[in-house]
């Protein structure tokens, strides 16, 4: 792959910025730190950009928290909405596009059109069409924590040849250990950290029914034994970029067992949704939590699943939320 230049001019322009902040902002315009910023955007966007040109622009200090999500107690890793949250997505407008091309097609989280909805519909097709008799199911144990430096530098090598742009990128990499939970950058790292794994899968492995969602992989295939010596490889692949799998790892049927990912079970003929998001879909409706029932109308509307929404209609026909009630 042909590597890039003059990248930081694009990143430091006020083009760039100014649609970097106009992005950063994005359903975040009651924050302080944003209506301070947009008291004068000129002059905020300015002083970034001669930071910038300047080379004085460093990784603030992160403001850490805990938050409980499927069951793990993760660690947020915040970092100021200025400077940094937009410089990381002026990063993201010049460099996105490519590094989101060059990932294998089926790989999903945080990329534009690429997340649980896509997901579940190419996992459908393939279990459906092919009927695959097994899956294998891996994940990487303490994935984003776990991602050594070495591996996140490599990376950006890998696709830049800019010197200002390498010293921004390396400057953000080496802030925390591992790669943190909560950058805006993190999630397309994440998912460039594991795309070697994915093209090895693909290319050498030939795996046609092979989907990683963050570091959740599954493989496909009616030989068993096969898919145990594609668990060996892939493996070995994870260990050589410095991470490890977890021991909980999976190779079942899929029609006795059911396919657990991205919140929905596959089975051959038919869908449900994960138990844990069934269960906090009723606890919400018990308690006639109005945003959460209908934050969950995208999970359930996919399976036309009218007995499961029935109880969430009259909630909310009696809260008179309207646009809410078709299933």
């Amino acid at each position: 792959m042909k590597r890039k230049g003059y990248l930081y001019e694009q990143i430091a322009s006020m083009e760039v910025l100014r649609e970097a902040h106009h992005r950063a902002k994005r359903g975040k315009s009651h924050y302080k730190e944003v209506i301070e910023i947009e008291k004068d955007p000129e002059y905020h966007l300015s002083y970034l950009k001669d930071l910038l040109d300047l080379g004085l622009f460093d990784t603030s200090e992160y403001r850490i928290s805990f938050r409980l999500e499927g069951g793990k107690m993760r660690m947020i890793h915040a970092l100021p909405y200025f400077p940094d949250r937009i410089v990381h997505h002026a990063i993201m407008i010049v460099l996105g596009d490519t590094w989101q091309k060059s990932l294998i097609r089926d790989t999903f989280q945080s990329l534009p059109g690429r997340g649980t909805s896509d997901a579940r519909k190419r996992v459908k097709r393939a279990v459906f069409g092919d009927k695959p008799t097994y899956y294998l199911q891996i994940d990487v144990q303490k994935f984003y924590p776990s991602i050594p430096h070495w591996v996140l530098k490599k990376i950006v090598l890998k696709f830049v040849k800019c010197k200002r742009t390498i010293n921004l990128l390396f400057n953000i990499i080496e802030s925390v250990a591992g790669l943190p939970i909560g950058n805006f950058i993190s999630q397309i790292l994440g998912n460039l950290v594991l795309s070697p794994v994915d093209w090895f899968a693909k290319q050498t492995l030939k795996l046609k029914h092979y989907f990683r969602y963050c570091d959740d992989i599954v493989v496909l295939h009616d030989d068993k034994n096969w898919l145990y010596r594609v668990k060996r490889n892939l493996e070995h692949r994870i260990n050589d970029i410095g991470l490890k799998l977890k021991p909980s790892w999976l190779l079942q049927s899929v029609n006795d067992n059911g396919l657990d990912f991205c919140g929905y079970v596959f089975f051959h003929d038919k869908i449900k949704l994960r138990q844990t998001i069934l269960d906090r879909f009723n606890n919400a409706v018990d308690l006639g939590l109005i945003p959460s029932i209908i934050s969950y109308w995208g999970w359930i509307k996919p399976l036309n699943n009218l007995g499961v929404w029935q109880r969430a209609k009259e909630v909310l026909k009696r809260e008179n939320v309207k646009n809410a009630l078709t299933c």
